[in-house]
């Protein structure tokens, strides 16, 4: 290797062409920047409508779940004490009362109390399930609703069984 090798590895090319294509190859340009932002704002508006519908949904899962787990808690006390038990709900403050007391809010849902047989709401603001000292209920029907989840919740008049359904039929939720 030469002297002038070690100065300028390429004698041959012209230094200003070298500056050039070096700075023609740094960054990206702002149409490749612009492309990428336009892309990510896209994927980030279907992201979070997507998480609305969830929490949403979500909503209405841990509603119905808490229902149910009350008014099984009620059956089986019912059974296991020996006397009546009843769990309240205030559909104008979308709360329940558990047998023991607890006021439970139900946030972001909408709970009604719907008649089986024509699947139409009822206008009560409060409705009670009893459930008497052999584990029978007052058969009864629930509708819960948040965004675009709708379920179904009743309970049979004969055992105080309580079922879990996202349709209404003209005899119970299915």
């Amino acid at each position: 290797m030469s002297l002038n090798q070690r100065i300028s590895p390429s004698l041959s090319e012209n230094p200003l062409m070298q500056q050039v294509s070096v700075r023609n190859q740094r960054g990206f340009t702002l149409i490749e920047l612009l492309l990428v932002v336009g892309i990510s704002g896209i994927l980030g508006a279907i992201a979070v409508g997507a998480w609305g519908d969830y929490r949403e949904s979500t909503k209405a899962d841990v509603a119905k779940g808490k229902i149910v787990n009350m008014l099984q808690q009620a059956r089986l006390k019912a059974l296991s004490s020996g006397e009546r038990q009843t769990v309240a709900f205030d559909f104008t403050n979308d709360e329940v009362t558990s047998a023991t007391g607890h006021v439970t809010p139900l946030e972001g849902v909408d709970i009604v109390s719907y008649g089986c047989s024509t699947c139409s709401v009822l206008s009560a603001t409060t409705k009670n399930f009893n459930f008497k000292r052999r584990g029978s209920g007052t058969g009864a029907s629930l509708r819960v609703s948040s965004g675009n989840k709708l379920f179904y919740l009743s309970v049979n008049g004969i055992t105080g069984r309580v079922k879990v359904g996202t349709q209404c039929s003209a005899g119970s939720c299915q």
